[in-house]
């Protein structure tokens, strides 16, 4: 018996589920061994050739017909036919010999969970299904396995439970503060944090202060609106940068980088209004006085 590793990428894991609830085992095939599962492949090419051969004959004919029909096969005519290897009738030795040595379903129907591998984020976060879901902040940069099933998201670790989250149905971003370290203004001066501080210090000291007041509150819930404010800055000149910059870090408000975008770019149209057109000599010898369009004396 070959058991497969439940946190194996390579492993589906509903599948793995599935076969844990009915209380079986799994036996998959070896790469490159056909024989490992050449029987098993020529059933289901019986059983797909019989419904081909059922909706030719019967074209209107429904899913639950087509089913029943097939049940019927299998047990009158398929199953109580000699097998070419054993020479027995199979459905008569499942009555005789395996039927009995059957366990009981379960009670409760099994229900395939989703399963994602995901990516902890520098602020700790996860995407899953669109949504933002925070995790310890231990495990930043680490590949981790989502669970999704009955409405409650299971995140693992090297095969440990390390969070917990209820699906959101509302919102984008589903946050436990608790997940962050304790100290902010530490956690600020590391990492990613730190380096879009040095970032921004590269184009000034305005915008580096900028930055820092983004950061300081939270330097996690905060990361992807500095990201995102530094990514913008690098396009404009850094004199405007700074200008908006020293204007913008005496605000109360949180403001986001779409909005730090739109202050320069108002800022580049009022410098642009406020410039006078230079003349040449050349144009100027076109230029006439008022009079010169006076045709009335």
């Amino acid at each position: 018996m070959i058991k497969p590793d439940l946190y194996d990428p390579k492993f589906n894991r509903a599948f793995q589920e599935m076969a844990e609830h009915y209380n079986t085992f799994l036996d998959p095939a070896r790469v490159a061994r056909p024989k490992d599962k050449g029987k098993v492949e020529r059933d289901v090419q019986t059983a797909r050739e019989k419904f081909k051969e059922l909706t030719a004959v019967y074209p209107s004919i429904t899913l639950a017909q087509l089913n029943q029909r097939i049940q019927d096969w299998l047990r009158d005519d398929y199953g109580m036919t000699k097998h070419g290897t054993t020479h027995q009738m199979p459905y008569k030795v499942f009555l005789e010999d395996e039927q009995t040595k059957l366990i009981p379903l379960p009670r409760d129907t099994f229900e395939a969970a989703f399963w994602k591998e995901a990516t902890v984020h520098p602020d700790c976060y996860i995407q899953v299904k669109k949504k933002s879901y925070s995790v310890p902040y231990q495990y930043a940069g680490k590949k981790v396995w989502v669970k999704v099933s009955n409405n409650i998201m299971h995140v693992f670790y090297n095969g440990q439970l390390i969070k917990e989250h209820i699906v959101l149905t509302k919102g984008y971003r589903k946050t436990d503060l608790l997940d962050f370290p304790e100290n902010m203004a530490a956690a600020a001066n590391k990492g990613l944090p730190r380096y879009l501080q040095d970032q921004a210090a590269k184009i000034g000291p305005q915008f580096q202060s900028l930055i820092k007041s983004v950061l300081i509150p939270h330097a996690f819930l905060n990361l992807r609106r500095a990201q995102g404010i530094v990514s913008v800055a690098k396009s404009y000149p850094t004199e405007l940068v700074e200008q908006v910059a020293a204007t913008l870090v005496t605000q109360p408000f949180q403001f986001t980088p779409k909005y730090f975008k739109a202050s320069i770019e108002k800022l580049v149209e009022l410098e642009y209004q406020s410039q006078e057109i230079p003349l040449s000599e050349e144009t100027r010898t076109f230029v006439r006085d008022p009079e010169y369009f006076n045709h009335t004396s």
